[in-house]
């Protein structure tokens, strides 16, 4: 769907549910780095931001390499 400075993002389908999803993920591992407060920050405006033309926010992760 489209990339920036920090990651891409992409459309993804559900198998269990057939909902589509936006998935943003890291060009760069994030935990532990020097970035993560500022990831998570994002992840916490994204939650609480509700309008008609904002996707609505579900849940964030992190991985052992992300």
């Amino acid at each position: 769907l489209g990339s920036g400075e920090f990651g891409n993002v992409y459309l993804c389908v559900n198998r269990l549910d057939g909902c589509a999803y936006a998935i943003k993920k890291s060009k760069r591992p994030i935990a532990g780095s020097s970035f993560e407060m500022l990831a998570w920050k994002e992840v916490c405006a994204q939650a609480v931001l509700k309008h008609q033309n904002i996707l609505q926010y579900y849940s964030a992760w992190a991985e052992d390499d992300h």
